[in-house]
C-alpha cells in the first residue's frame, strides 16, 4: 500500500509541479467553451433552408374538407402529410411535438365550416413546438397562411358580412418542454466529443508515464526498486485516472457551458444534482476503461511514437462508436449497455436527454468497471514480464 501511494504521489507531482502541465489540464475546457460560444454566434443549430424542405406532419381533429383542399393543394410549395385523428388521440400525441415525430396538432370545433358560414365564431386550437424550427414553420408558414385564405374565402361566401365579426376563436399554444428539447440536442453532441477528450487527456499522460519511461530507460530503474511491480502499475493507473478525470471534468464544464450559450438554454435550470451525479459516475467508469486500455497499449509499446499510433487507432474506433450512437439513437435494450465505450456514450446521452433507464445505467457502470478491472489486471501482468518491460 505504501509503495502504491508513493508511486501515485510521484506521478501526480510530476504534473502539478509543472505550470505547463497544469495549463494543459485547463486549456481544453476553455477552448471548448470559446469554440461553441462562437459557433452559436455565427451558425444556427438548424438552417431555415433545411427546414423549408421538410415533410410537415400535421395531426388534425375535425378538419373541414374545404380547408383540407387548400392545405393540400397540388400547387403548394410545401410537402404536407395530414393525419386525421380523434380528440383523445390528438391529446396523446402532444408529447410527440418534443420528439419531432409530429410538427403540428390542430383541433377544430365540430361542424367548424357550418358554424363559420353561419356567422358564428367556432374555436380552433393549434399546438406547435417553437423550439423546433420545423414545427414553428409548420405553424407560421404552412398552416396559418392556408387557414387565413380559407377563412376569408368562407367569409366572401357570406354576402355583406364583416370578416372581423365572424373570424374564428383561435387559440395557439406553444406545447413543448424546453429542457427535454435542449437535452435531446445536447445528447447528440456531447458523448462522442467527451469520449474523444477522455482519450486525448489519458493519452497525453499515460503514454509519457509508461512508454516514455521505457524509451528513456527510467522504467528499468523503477522496476529494480523493492516496490512490487503490481503496486507500481496500480499507482500509475490511479494517478493517470485522477489526471484524466480532472481534465475530463474541466472539458465537460467548458463543453456544456459553450453549448448552452450556443443553444441559448440554461444548464443549471435543465440539470439538477441527480443528473450531474449520474454523469460524474459514468465519466469515472469511462475514464477507468480508457486509462486501462491506454496503459496496456503503452506497456506493449517500445517507444512513445509506437504507443501514440496504437492509441490513435483505438481512439478513432471509439469515435466511430460514438457516431454510431448518433445514428441509432439511445437504445432501450439492456444488452447494448454491455458493449465497451458504446455503453458509456449511450449512458451519457440518456442522462443528458432525460431518458434514463436505471437498469441500463447499472449495466453500464458494472460492465465498465469489469472491463477496467480486466485491463488493469492485464497491465499488472505486463509489468511482471521481463520480456515486455525490458524489450528494445
Amino acid at each position: 500500500m505504501k509503495n502504491f501511494i508513493t508511486i501515485m504521489k510521484k506521478e501526480l507531482a510530476r504534473v502539478f509541479k509543472s505550470p505547463t502541465s497544469i495549463i494543459g489540464l485547463l486549456v481544453p475546457g476553455i477552448l471548448l467553451f470559446a469554440m461553441y460560444s462562437l459557433m452559436g454566434q455565427v451558425a444556427p443549430v438548424t438552417s431555415e433552408e433545411q427546414a423549408l424542405t421538410e415533410n410537415y406532419i400535421i395531426y388534425a381533429v375535425n378538419m373541414p374538407s374545404e380547408f383540407e383542399g387548400i392545405l393540400l393543394h397540388e400547387d403548394s410549395p410545401f410537402d404536407v402529410e395530414l393525419r386525421s385523428v380523434t380528440a383523445a388521440e390528438a391529446e396523446k400525441r402532444l408529447d410527440y411535438l418534443n420528439s419531432h415525430d409530429i410538427h403540428l396538432v390542430v383541433v377544430f370545433a365540430p361542424n367548424f365550416h357550418y358554424e363559420l358560414i353561419n356567422e358564428r365564431q367556432p374555436s380552433l386550437e393549434v399546438f406547435f413546438n417553437p423550439f423546433n424550427i420545423v414545427s414553428d414553420f409548420a405553424n407560421r408558414l404552412v398552416f396559418m397562411p392556408s387557414f387565413n385564405a380559407y377563412v376569408y374565402g368562407a367569409v366572401a361566401y357570406i354576402s355583406g358580412t364583416n370578416p372581423v365579426n365572424v373570424f374564428p376563436d383561435i387559440s395557439v399554444t406553444a406545447e413543448f418542454d424546453e429542457h427535454r428539447e435542449g437535452g435531446g440536442i445536447l445528447a447528440n453532441m456531447i458523448p462522442m466529443v467527451l469520449i474523444m477528450l477522455m482519450f486525448t487527456a489519458a493519452m497525453s499522460y499515460a503514454v509519457e508515464s509508461i512508454a516514455g519511461e521505457k524509451e528513456r530507460g527510467t522504467m528499468a530503474t523503477l522496476l529494480a526498486t523493492p516496490a512490487r511491480r503490481s503496486a507500481i502499475a496500480l499507482g500509475k493507473v490511479a494517478s493517470l485516472s485522477v489526471l484524466a478525470m480532472i481534465s475530463t471534468i474541466g472539458s465537460f464544464i467548458g463543453l456544456m457551458a459553450g453549448l448552452a450559450m450556443m443553444l441559448e438554454v440554461s444548464l443549471f435550470a435543465m440539470y439538477g444534482f441527480g443528473e450531474l451525479t449520474l454523469l460524474f459516475f459514468i465519466m469515472i467508469a469511462a475514464v477507468l476503461v480508457i486509462v486501462g486500455l491506454i496503459t496496456v497499449l503503452s506497456a506493449l509499446s517500445k517507444t512513445i511514437k509506437d504507443a501514440q499510433m496504437l492509441v490513435s487507432v483505438f481512439m478513432m474506433a471509439s469515435m466511430g462508436i460514438g457516431l454510431l450512437k448518433m445514428v441509432t439513437g439511445i437504445p432501450a435494450a439492456f444488452f447494448f449497455y454491455l458493449i465497451p465505450i458504446f455503453n458509456v456514450t449511450a449512458g451519457i446521452a440518456s442522462v443528458i436527454a432525460f431518458e434514463v433507464v436505471i437498469l441500463n445505467l447499472v449495466m453500464t457502470l458494472i460492465s465498465s468497471l469489469a472491463y477496467a478491472g480486466i485491463l488493469i489486471f492485464v497491465l499488472t501482468k505486463l509489468f511482471g514480464s521481463e520480456k515486455i518491460m525490458f524489450s528494445k
